[in-house]
Formats: structure tokens, C-alpha cells, sequence
């Protein structure tokens, strides 16, 4: 009774894994898959087992003709859209290059083995440079059971130095403060509100170590606050840092006004 519930569990295994429309699996495919793992079987057994996966849910498809077999058609994420995941963690700035390979890893298990093969794609985004802190991803995670929890958050802020060293604001004295969000602008940002100087903070997560949840409930919110004010001015101050520091590279920035937005387009100024 046993290998015949594990039998159907690998006959599921082996669809998902190793089976899609370009790669059907015939039948001593399968039979030769159950033998491997320790399973004897019969193709009658085999016939029944698919009909029972097909009536559970499984889009067991068929395709017949010379090369007879059977693969797993719809699935929770079809190629086209696990491609524009894996090319957007490719092309996110805040993470890491070690990091981007093991979501991608986890991402090629939404699709067969064979097709998984087309995710190993390489998108090149000039003038992005990766962050190299590798706790970020828990960082962002703790900021958002903060928020969801109205508690504070206490965490060492750093800027880079020339020589690629940490240099920590407040010679490394941890801050305390109150998230309010989370934005993504090519970084990941804290949006957090200043009760005593009753004003707003924007934080680079990926310049934050040590962050910890505190037990300590975060301030109120004022009751004109507005969360997307508060992404605007964080875009203008990105525009006018990048102004500043472009600047000597003899670059032109032409802006084009939108509400509640500005677009930037940026021109290398002719020689």
C-alpha cells in the first residue's frame, strides 16, 4: 500500500520536474523513473495513476502520434512569466550576485529541468552597481514585521568610503526610529517618521546593519500624513543628488513635469 501512494507522488515529481509540452514523457520514461526510486509498477497501474492526478487537478496533457507521452501542462507560473521574474531579480541593484543565483534557483523550480535552462539569462543594466551587503534580505524582512506590528526599529547606519570601507554616521551609535514603509527606487528605502522632530527619514536599507525589532510600539502617525508625498519627495531628493553628482561628467537633465511625478531624461551633453 505504501509504494503505491509514493508511486503517485513520484509520477507528480516527474511531471513537474522533467516533463513540459516540448519534453513529454512516454511510458518506459516513467516506468523506468519508478524502477530508479525502488518502485515496481505496471502500465495499467501507470494509466489509472495519471487519470488520478489529471482528476485531482493536475493539467496532465497527452500528445499522440509517434512520439506518445504525457507532460504537465498549466502550471502556477507559465515560462513567459517565471522570465520576467528571473530577469527582474537580474536586474535589482539591491541584491546581491550570490543572492540573485539562489532566487533564480528556487525560481527554476516553478518550471520543467529542460526549460529552467532558458532562466539562466544575463541582463546587463549599465550604471547599476550590486550591493554587496548580504543582509539586506533580512533586514527588509524585519522592517515589514516592525510595520506590521507598530514597533520600532533600531539599526547602525554607514556610507562607503572611497576605499570601499564602512564609515558609520554617529561613530556607529545605533538609531532608533519608526517605520512607516518600504519603497523601492533601484534601493530599497525605509520611510520612517521623526516624532520628535515631527518630520519624515528616508533610510538606504542596504546601508543598515544590526537591525533589530525592538518591543517598544512606534509613534503615532500625524493624521495629514501622506505616504505618497512622502515617495515624491524622495524621488525630487534622488533627482537633485544625482544632479549634483553628475555635474562634472558634463551632463544635461531635462525634466519634463507630471503629477504627481517628475520624468527624468538624461542626454550626454554634445561636445
Amino acid at each position: 500500500m505504501g509504494d503505491k501512494k509514493l508511486k503517485l507522488l513520484y509520477l507528480a515529481k516527474y511531471l513537474e520536474e522533467e516533463t513540459d509540452q516540448e519534453h513529454p514523457a512516454g511510458m518506459p520514461e516513467l516506468l523506468a523513473y519508478l524502477t530508479a526510486n525502488g518502485i515496481s509498477a505496471e502500465r495499467k497501474s501507470v494509466y489509472d495513476d495519471l487519470r488520478l492526478l489529471e482528476s485531482f487537478g493536475m493539467d496532465v496533457e497527452t500528445v499522440k502520434g509517434r512520439q506518445f507521452g504525457y507532460y504537465l501542462g498549466e502550471r502556477t507560473f507559465q515560462l513567459p512569466e517565471v522570465k520576467l521574474l528571473v530577469d527582474a531579480v537580474q536586474a535589482a541593484p539591491f541584491l546581491t550576485q550570490k543572492k540573485s543565483m539562489e532566487l533564480i534557483g528556487k525560481l527554476e523550480q516553478l518550471t520543467s529541468r529542460p526549460m529552467a535552462r532558458q532562466l539562466r539569462r544575463q541582463v546587463y543594466v549599465l550604471g547599476r552597481p550590486r550591493t554587496t551587503n548580504e543582509t539586506l534580505y533580512y533586514a527588509v524582512d524585519g522592517i515589514h514585521t516592525a510595520i506590521s506590528r507598530d514597533r520600532q526599529v533600531s539599526f547602525r547606519y554607514f556610507d562607503w568610503t572611497a576605499e570601499g570601507q564602512r564609515a558609520f554616521r554617529r561613530d556607529g551609535a545605533a538609531y532608533v526610529t519608526d517605520p512607516v514603509a518600504l519603497c523601492v527606487d533601484r534601493y530599497y528605502y525605509l520611510v520612517a517618521y521623526d516624532a520628535l522632530r515631527q518630520d519624515y527619514r528616508h533610510y538606504r536599507v542596504d546601508r543598515m546593519t544590526d537591525l533589530t525589532v525592538l518591543d517598544s510600539p512606534r509613534s503615532p502617525l500625524p493624521r495629514d500624513f501622506d505616504l505618497g508625498l512622502q515617495l515624491v519627495k524622495k524621488v525630487r531628493s534622488n533627482f537633485f543628488d544625482k544632479l549634483r553628482q553628475n555635474r562634472k561628467n558634463k551632463k544635461q537633465y531635462f525634466i519634463l513635469r507630471f503629477w504627481p511625478l517628475r520624468r527624468v531624461i538624461e542626454r550626454e551633453r554634445e561636445p
